[in-house]
């Protein structure tokens, strides 16, 4: 933009060109009348005032005509100017849109920087480029619901595919101060697998953590499958991390908690290897 061609200032104003040719107009009207009266009452002393210098001898006809010479220069410098003014009009509209291109690809330039920026911070709070933070979800659940109906619209969001929704309502009901109820492994596992539908790998793996802070002072024999299932779902965090070691170390720590769940069942399939070493099932010890 900065080698952009300028644009050069207009002539005349269109105020003042109207004002030129309503001018002319009125001069015109008053130059021939002052012709003919001249002609007609013999006024010779003013003529070269009026209509300029004339032949010797001449009549009221030539002097017409010097007249009508004078005014068509006159209206011919108007005409010039006029289409100077228009294309003054069409470079300065050609320098307005090749600004207005500029600035749209500065603006295009500058959105493309914000949203790599924006990415990079997702990515480092999320944990992932696309993960989804609880401040950036818009969605306000209502005021006027008990924490119970809460949790059975979020529940119903959830099956719906309402992620964005299910993991607000589910994460205010685990922050409610005097329900300890919604800090149970269940809610919390529930939460967890969320917030891992919506590609945050850090809050989803630490509502896990909270359903596996609580094994061992569980005595319920109905949470062991939470464990086991927080644990499966701590190893699906690490394989979309792309960290396959780890998640090869949390089913194995799956398998050794749990030998017995479904979930190590699907885990711990038989190894067609033929040796001592071959596994089978957990379901099968």
């Amino acid at each position: 933009m900065r080698h952009m061609k300028r644009a050069q200032p207009v002539a005349i104003s269109f105020e003042k060109l109207r004002q030129e040719k309503k001018t002319v107009a009125v001069a015109a009207i008053v130059l021939v009348a002052a012709v003919l009266v001249a002609g007609r009452m013999g006024w010779q002393k003013g003529r070269a005032e009026v209509v300029g210098p004339a032949p010797q001898g001449a009549g009221i006809f030539s002097r017409f005509q010097v007249a009508a010479r004078n005014i068509q220069k006159t209206v011919e410098e108007i005409r010039r100017l006029d289409i100077e003014n228009q294309r003054l009009r069409l470079e300065n509209a050609q320098l307005r849109q090749q600004l207005e291109t500029a600035v749209f690809e500065g603006g295009l330039e500058r959105s493309r920087r914000l949203t790599a920026e924006h990415a990079a911070k997702a990515e480092k709070v999320s944990g992932s480029r696309v993960g989804r933070t609880p401040a950036s979800l818009a969605y306000r659940p209502p005021a006027h619901l008990l924490p119970q109906q809460l949790q059975a619209l979020g529940l119903a969001q959830l099956r719906g595919k309402e992620y964005e929704k299910a993991a607000k309502i589910f994460t205010q009901l685990s922050e409610l101060p005097r329900e300890e109820g919604y800090r149970s492994p269940g809610h919390l596992l529930v939460t967890g697998v969320t917030w891992y539908r919506l590609k945050n790998w850090d809050i989803a793996e630490s509502y896990f953590d909270s359903v596996l802070a609580q094994e061992k002072t569980s005595k319920s024999e109905s949470e062991l499958k939470l464990f086991a299932q927080a644990r499966l779902w701590k190893a699906l965090v690490a394989q979309q991390r792309g960290e396959r070691a780890r998640a090869q170390a949390r089913l194995v720590e799956l398998v050794d908690h749990h030998p017995r769940s479904p979930e190590a069942g699907w885990i711990n399939r038989r190894v067609p290897t033929g040796g001592r070493h071959g596994r089978v099932p957990a379901s099968k010890h």
